[in-house]
């Protein structure tokens, strides 16, 4: 068990102080990318631009299951039928 903390304990220095001057760009690279995505999570997909997600957006994209289905051709044929009683405009 020793072995494993060690190497992860080598891996997570190497990647905190890089020893050559390619892995030091590989890291400040890497550094920039985080920075970039950190940054646009917070103003591009801010918590007031996120979609409000009910049954009828659900229903839109996954489509219906076989009891909302039923229960959807139920209610079209109520308001057929409730439409039918309705005298014409």
């Amino acid at each position: 068990m020793k072995a494993v903390f060690s190497s992860l304990a080598e891996f997570f220095m190497a990647g905190l102080l890089p020893r050559t001057p390619l892995a030091k760009a590989i890291a400040f690279a890497l550094a920039v990318k985080l920075v970039i995505i950190v940054s646009m999570k917070v103003f591009l997909f801010s918590g007031d631009a996120r979609p409000t997600v009910d049954e009828a957006t659900m229903l839109h994209v996954i489509g219906p299951s076989s009891s909302l289905g039923t229960r959807i051709q139920k209610s079209n044929e109520s308001q057929t039928l409730a439409s039918a009683r309705l005298p014409a405009g």
